[in-house]
């Protein structure tokens, strides 16, 4: 699921509030180890919607409207979980399914997707103080998601990582630090058991120009090559993937690995997108719109 605010249309002197554009993604297994990619369309008259392929409701979709809602509108949370509760016809209930929600817009729609409300328990029917805690929550226990995962990535709210440290245990009584510079792997953030940070390259940066790497050992400020300052600088980025529900007897490391490996499957090239597939396919679907 993705959500990203846009901007309301000026009405004279005023300016609407801002709505919610959302699309959303699914990947199904089929047989034979292969997978299936639908997007959600909705009706353009009415509230409820279909699943279809994806090439079929990208083409579909952007000849439409996007479909919006307000922070405040309590029919968004709805209109999503319905989705989700179609979703059922074509993916089964049987194994159940994992929500992956870009967390920049979708804070203050669900509860617990808020930092402030992290370990809170929803009630039995899914709410939190009188609001859907989370996606898909609105729906029957047996028909609500197995897990939801807020993933945010290239925002104030997900810092760099600017240092990697290794521990080297060859002396057990006294292990030493070792400084590395570059990490792609997945780190489980201090202080917490289910919020890990993948730290990522850009692909410029693993290139073999010039001046792909200015920016590995110090910063603009202490280059002395006008010719290098002027190039572009790259550094690590983050993706922040923050398992909010999952069944008891499950780790969450299962589901941030899970979450993780996605961000591998992009669409047209051979790189790591920032966020995982079901997501950075439904920002596709919106982007340029």
């Amino acid at each position: 699921m993705h959500l990203r605010e846009q901007r309301g249309q000026r009405r004279g002197p005023a300016t609407e509030p801002p709505r919610l554009m959302w699309t959303l993604v699914a990947l199904v297994p089929q047989d034979g180890g292969l997978w299936q990619t639908l997007a959600y369309l909705r009706d353009e008259d009415s509230p409820g919607g279909t699943w279809l392929d994806y090439a079929t409701a990208n083409t579909l979709h952007r000849a439409r409207r996007l479909p919006d809602g307000r922070r405040r509108d309590a029919q968004l949370p709805r209109s999503i979980d319905r989705a989700l509760f179609d979703l059922g016809d074509h993916a089964g209930t049987d194994t159940g399914y994992i929500v992956y929600v870009s967390g920049d817009q979708a804070r203050s729609i669900w509860p617990l997707l808020a930092n402030r409300h992290l370990g809170r328990i929803p009630e039995l029917d899914g709410t939190l103080d009188e609001r859907p805690a989370l996606p898909g929550f609105t729906l029957p226990t047996d028909q609500r998601p197995r897990a939801v995962l807020r993933v945010t990535a290239g925002s104030e709210h997900v810092a760099s990582p600017a240092l990697v440290e290794r521990l080297n245990y060859t002396d057990e009584a006294s292990p030493k630090t070792q400084e590395a510079k570059l990490a792609t792997g997945v780190f489980l953030m201090e202080g917490t058991t289910s919020t890990f940070i993948l730290c990522n390259l850009p692909q410029q940066y693993t290139g073999s120009s010039r001046h792909a790497r200015a920016g590995e050992k110090y910063t603009r400020w202490a280059s002395t090559s006008a010719e290098e300052q002027a190039e572009t600088w790259y550094s690590h980025t983050a993706t922040e993937i923050s398992v909010l529900h999952l069944p008891e007897c499950h780790a969450p490391l299962t589901y941030g690995l899970a979450a993780a490996r996605l961000c591998d499957h992009a669409l047209h090239w051979n790189h790591r997108t920032r966020y995982p597939a079901p997501i950075h396919l439904g920002i596709q679907m919106e982007k340029n719109h």
